[in-house]
C-alpha cells in the first residue's frame, strides 16, 4: 500500500481507501487481517494528542493528502503500530475492535483501491451471519459447511456432465448442436 487516500470509520463499518496499482491478493489481505488483529490482541493503548500540523507530521503521523488540515490537528497514534492525523472519535485500547475481518477489496479509481472491513461487534455479527449463510447452503446442498465447498463443485461438474449428456441427445436426435 503506498498512501492513503481517503477513510471512514464508524461502529458499524470501515472503509479505506488507498494508492496502489494492483487488487490485493488473498494472502495480503489475510496477512493485513492478521496483522490488526495481532495489535487488537496486545491491548495496545490509543492516545490522541493536538499538535500544530508541521510537528504532527515531522512526528512520522500519517496524513490523509485528500484532506485539508488545520494549523492545529489531532494525533491518534496506537504505539509501535501507527500515528495519523484524525478528527474522529476513536477507542482507548486497540482490544476494543477486536475482530477485525476485510469483507471486500475493489477498485473506486485508476490506481486507488479500497478496502472495507468490520471490527468488534459489527464484525461479530458479521460473521455470525455469514456462519448461518453457510448453514443454509448447505442444508440446500445437503452436506456441512465444512464440506460446502467441495459438494458445490461436485455438483458443478455433475451440471456440466449432465449438459453435455444433454447436448449429445440432441444432435442424436436433432443432428445440431443446441
Amino acid at each position: 500500500m503506498d498512501k492513503l487516500a481517503c477513510s471512514d470509520v464508524d461502529e458499524q463499518r470501515l472503509r479505506f481507501d488507498f494508492t496502489h496499482g494492483q487488487p490485493l491478493t488473498a494472502a495480503e489481505i489475510v496477512a493485513i487481517e492478521a496483522f490488526v488483529n495481532e495489535a487488537c490482541l496486545r491491548n495496545i493503548e490509543v492516545t490522541t494528542k493536538e499538535l500544530p500540523l508541521a510537528d504532527a507530521l515531522a512526528s512520522g503521523a500519517v496524513a490523509n493528502f485528500a484532506e485539508k488540515y488545520a494549523e492545529h490537528v489531532r494525533v491518534v497514534k496506537v504505539a509501535e503500530v501507527s500515528a495519523e492525523l484524525c478528527g474522529g472519535t476513536h477507542v482507548r485500547e486497540t482490544s476494543a475492535i477486536y475482530p477485525f475481518k476485510i469483507r471486500s477489496e475493489s477498485s473506486v479509481a485508476a490506481g486507488t483501491r479500497r478496502v472495507e472491513a468490520v471490527a468488534g461487534v459489527a464484525a461479530i455479527q458479521w460473521l455470525q451471519r455469514q456462519t448461518e449463510r453457510a448453514e443454509k447452503a448447505s442444508a440446500l446442498c445437503n452436506t456441512t459447511p465444512e464440506h460446502l465447498v467441495d459438494r458445490v463443485d461436485a455438483l458443478q461438474r455433475q451440471l456440466e456432465q449432465t449438459k453435455d449428456t444433454l447436448q449429445q441427445a440432441y444432435r442424436s436426435t436433432m443432428g445440431a448442436p443446441l
